[in-house]
């Protein structure tokens, strides 16, 4: 079944895909060190956010991190911009509940109009960070999304825009390739990644394989 991308059960399907594959366990078994994924929102995420359906997957997909760290967001270019979209600030957000009752009550079709308006201006410093434990051929840890706020040191970085991640994601790029085409921005140890790069390539079939809607 295809899976809005970004959104939490996109998450869940890359980790799960991840741990049932026998040809990563095997290629990535002495990989050791995760991952900080930072994806720069872009005129291509206005154009997909703009969707009702993309922007409640979205909302989902931060909304926990949010609640757990709210002075991480708060202040932030993406911190403020979600305060734009929702209507609302994140003070007065809290007292709506639980991020579930929260997602609930918030309008994603008001939303994702309010995004669809958005210039270029408006995108400056707008970013989000994912995090993923790859560890000896496994996922070990649910994939998370880190209050941009609050930077968390990781053994690797990988930086672009949304653009450039979702060819990632959807198999029509090579991750080794964009970082040597300057499409992506790798932070560490390239020499380690080039010598694991079955590894590294697998992630990116991995991704390939799951249906994006």
């Amino acid at each position: 079944m295809a899976v809005v991308y970004p959104s939490l059960e996109w998450m869940e399907a890359f980790r799960e895909k991840a741990n049932s594959n026998e040809e990563y366990a095997r290629v990535a078994q002495d990989w050791e060190g995760d991952f900080t994924i930072e994806v720069s929102v872009d005129e291509m995420a206005v154009k997909d956010l703009s969707d009702e359906k993309h922007m409640k997957a979205m909302t989902e997909m931060l909304m926990p991190s949010v609640m757990m760290d709210l002075d991480g967001w708060k202040g932030t270019p993406f911190g403020n911009l979600m305060e734009k979209l929702m209507g609302v600030s994140f003070d007065e957000l809290l007292k709506l509940g639980s991020s579930e009752e929260i997602t609930r009550r918030l309008d994603p079709k008001e939303m994702a109009e309010r995004f669809s308006k958005l210039k270029r201006e408006d995108l400056k410093g707008v970013k989000f960070c994912m995090w993923i434990d790859f560890w000896h051929g496994k996922v070990r840890s649910p994939l998370e999304i880190i209050p941009p706020g609050k930077p968390r040191e990781t053994k690797f970085g990988l930086m672009g825009s949304y653009t450039e991640f979702k060819k990632l994601v959807t198999g029509q790029a090579d991750s080794i390739k964009m970082v040597m085409m300057g499409k992506l921005k790798l932070k560490g140890n390239l020499a380690y990644m080039m010598k694991r790069v079955k590894a590294v390539t697998m992630v990116t079939k991995i991704m390939g394989t799951i249906p994006i809607e």
